[in-house]
């Protein structure tokens, strides 16, 4: 269930006579637990290994900026958006507004676009690793940098639009988090849940599907080309 927040102060329909009124305390008692659990080791776990990367030079590579900007993403809603979600559930009511709404769910959107997004280009990085080795040797930091601004690029037009009034930035579920709105029946925001489907889910797992199918298919060949070889050389002593 999604719900609009309105008037001036942000008010919601969050109160105890409407909806989420008949939600029992424990089901917002144990989300807090979760999410503050969640969000103590999403800081811990990333913050770790940026402070890993940071230090050894080993890992400094260009692949494994892919994975640090992964990271980034993840710290990200642990830093900015799960704090949100956190104090709204301890309340048991949205606490901050249409403002701060459109700021959770458009955090939540955008660095959770990227992650996916960012997985799609390791997927491809990886094939290209096995099946054109030459060309994915040649990857740099600054190339590596360029594909993952892409990546923030793509995300942020992915994002964007509810914000703008292409779709809205709602409550939903139990009224203490935000995200687009999957329920509205008017067209235009209709389109926007196609746009989002193709754009976050679509183009990426079709990538990674994709990928992966090649690398499997190219090792699977090395193998048989392999075996060939070795009979052939078996023969030859025979």
């Amino acid at each position: 269930m999604n719900a609009t927040l309105d008037g001036p102060t942000g008010s919601t329909p969050a109160s105890p006579e409407g909806f989420y009124g008949r939600i029992p305390g424990a089901v917002y008692d144990v989300t807090a637990v979760y999410l503050g659990l969640l969000t103590f080791f999403g800081i811990f776990n990333n913050g770790l290994v940026l402070v890993l990367y940071a230090r050894y030079k080993t890992l400094q590579n260009p692949v494994n900026l892919f994975l640090i900007n992964i990271c980034l993403g993840d710290l990200s809603v642990s830093l900015f958006g799960s704090p949100f979600t956190f104090a709204a559930n301890v309340a048991r009511r949205w606490l901050f507004g249409a403002g701060g709404c459109t700021w959770y769910a458009f955090i939540v959107t955008v660095c959770g676009t990227e992650q996916i997004v960012s997985l799609a280009a390791v997927s491809v990085h990886r094939c290209c690793l096995v099946v054109r080795p030459f060309t994915a040797q040649k990857m740099t930091t600054r190339l590596a940098l360029l594909f993952i601004a892409l990546t923030w690029a793509y995300s942020l037009i992915v994002s964007l639009p509810p914000a703008i009034g292409w779709n809205s930035y709602v409550l939903e579920g139990t009224g203490t988090a935000c995200s687009v709105d999957w329920t509205s029946n008017e067209p235009g925001d209709s389109s926007y849940i196609i746009f989002i489907f193709v754009m976050v889910l679509v183009i990426p797992f079709s990538l990674i599907v994709g990928s992966y199918t090649l690398l499997i298919y190219a090792v699977k060949k090395e193998r048989v080309n392999d075996s060939y070889q070795g009979g052939g050389v078996d023969a030859s002593w025979g």
